[in-house]
């Protein structure tokens, strides 16, 4: 009867965290894109993304609104060079002056490319010459696609892409079975992309598997640097993070103090010098050679996250949708909104921007960092029948683009690539891809898609309104 309740106890443990995790995954990922792999390429010129419901990836032209849509044929085609050359084009049609509903607005090229793959083609990472873009094919395959010459190549899992630096550490988590003493285990796995030997970490403890379970997916294990990663580990005197050099003869070295609850979640700096560490009831921030000085700050629950400035001189968080900044060197935070969209905030520079979570995510403002009470909106909500789906700012954070469902007179959804160009600037449709589904139940037997650029949409922002938005 005791094995019975302890197999039981550690499925709801596990459930609970699992649960935990998701929740404060979903409350806040400190980025100022939810575009999946990024959305906006380096330069700012394209953007790649998923339709709901579609298997094709686009990448789009920001400014043009011209197309690259990528579709799946099938997973027996052999990637191995350019296969796209005969892709067809959809031509140019005359825009309308005044379009009003899907199929009056004006159509750019979209281009056509056939892809590997039976499942939906997933943006993963650009180049940083943007020339290049990497995409998962049934979680198991990658490919990359290059804007010049339309072709489309395979990257084996095990091989980095050609871009990535050599420094840059590859993590992964096996979960399985273990030794006969216990059926479980979870193994970390670190390895550098230039293919030297990699280090790997065993935890077969419940609560820490358990721990390996929550911050999976959103703590930071890897240095910037790729000198050495962390892990929660759970010692006699409490729970410290731990820091594995990458070198053959480097030993582990605890980098907290030892503390009663674990750590659920921690964030590097841009440099890797400085790491804030968030657990049930602090968030603690300082050096990593002098973690004995390090600041700290309560928090409510496992739900705070973080984000380093980019000089490293301030750290934002946020707390269920209160955002907070507070000095590396201070413990005292200022509260710069009670209404942070916690999927949706982030720095560009000194300058930390957010959404608003009572209206909508595109209702966007921001504060300096070195004039906290001083709260701005750079960018008021589109005008649209629905929230947006993703929003995302270009890297160089002078764009913000979001892909929103919209409907026609006839109740017929199909979606949208919005950009706006900060501060003031014109509001595009820059893409349109439409999904004839029709709100009516009864009718929803009758689909059909198209796919189209939208440009020529534009309008200036009304001088008189501000801040500038993406409604028409």
């Amino acid at each position: 009867m005791r094995v019975f309740s302890n197999h039981y106890r550690r499925i709801l443990e596990f459930a609970l965290l699992a649960w935990l995790a998701s929740v404060a995954g979903a409350r806040g990922n400190g980025r100022l894109n939810t575009f999946p792999g990024g959305g906006w390429s380096p330069n700012g010129e394209w953007i790649a993304l998923n339709i709901p419901e579609r298997k094709e990836l686009y990448i789009v032209s920001a400014k043009s609104g011209y197309t690259f849509l990528l579709m799946p044929v099938g997973m027996k085609m052999e990637m191995t060079g350019v296969f796209s050359s005969a892709a067809p084009t959809t031509m140019t049609n005359k825009p309308a002056e005044n379009p009003t509903s899907a199929s009056e607005t004006p159509v750019r090229p979209t281009r056509q490319i056939p892809s590997a793959g039976t499942g939906r083609l997933a943006p993963l990472e650009w180049a940083p010459d943007s020339r290049l873009l990497a995409y998962t094919i049934e979680r198991e395959r990658r490919g990359v696609f290059q804007l010049s010459d339309d072709s489309v190549h395979d990257v084996p899992a095990a091989k980095p892409l050609p871009w990535a630096p050599p420094h840059r550490l590859d993590i992964t988590f096996d979960y399985g079975h273990g030794s006969e003493t216990n059926s479980e285990r979870y193994v970390v796995r670190a390895r550098r992309q230039d293919g030297s030997p990699g280090k790997e970490v065993l935890f077969e403890t419940p609560a820490e598997m358990a721990q390996i379970g929550v911050t999976r997916r959103r703590a930071h294990f890897a240095s910037p640097t790729g000198e050495f990663f962390l892990y929660p580990r759970q010692t006699g005197d409490g729970w410290r993070l731990m820091r594995e050099p990458m070198d053959k003869t480097g030993v582990p070295a605890p980098v907290t103090m030892p503390a009663a609850n674990p750590p659920y979640d921690w964030r590097f700096s841009a440099d890797g010098r400085y790491l804030a560490v968030a657990d049930a009831e602090w968030l603690t921030y300082g050096a990593m050679d002098a973690w004995a000085e390090a600041q700290r700050v309560p928090v409510k629950g496992m739900l705070a996250v973080a984000q380093w400035s980019p000089d490293a001189r301030f750290l934002a968080f946020s707390d269920k949708q209160s955002l907070h900044v507070v000095a590396r060197e201070s413990n005292t935070p200022t509260r710069v909104s009670t209404f942070c969209s916690p999927r949706f905030w982030g720095w560009r520079g000194t300058r930390l921007y957010f959404g608003d979570a009572q209206t909508n995510p595109s209702a966007i403002y921001y504060v300096e960092a070195h004039n906290l009470t001083n709260v701005q909106q750079i960018v008021k909500a589109g005008n649209w029948q629905t929230a947006p789906r993703e929003i995302g700012f270009s890297p160089d954070g002078r764009q913000v683009a979001c892909l929103v469902a919209n409907f026609d007179g006839s109740g017929r959804q199909f979606w949208q690539v919005w950009r706006h160009t900060l501060p003031r600037g014109r509001m595009a449709v820059v893409h349109q891809s439409t999904v004839r589904r029709l709100r009516d139940p009864k009718q929803r037997h009758q689909t059909r898609t198209q796919s189209s650029g939208v440009g020529n949409a534009l309008r200036r922002a009304d001088a008189t309104v501000t801040p500038a938005g993406f409604d028409r």
